[in-house]
């Protein structure tokens, strides 16, 4: 039985993972561990805050970098 088991959960290497996402199996474990720890009732406004900040700070590091690529984007989508 425990073969079984073992033999419908294949391990995933971390590019794998990384490039394509968690599997569903693994998707739906993670969610219920994550609902099993916030039960929802409450919510942490500072660190919901930093988390807001820090990715405002990365979409503001990544602006130069999109306005330089955007022209060559540009010409693909006027070649189809």
């Amino acid at each position: 039985m425990e073969e079984n088991n073992h033999s419908n959960k294949k391990e995933v290497d971390p590019f794998t993972r990384f490039m394509f996402g968690p599997g569903r199996n693994e998707e739906v474990e993670n969610t219920e561990d994550f609902r099993q720890q916030h039960n929802g009732d409450t919510i942490n406004f500072e660190e919901l805050m930093t988390n807001f900040d820090a990715l405002m700070d990365s979409a503001g590091k990544l602006k130069p970098l999109l306005q330089k690529v955007y022209p060559f984007v540009e010409q693909i989508w006027k070649k189809n």
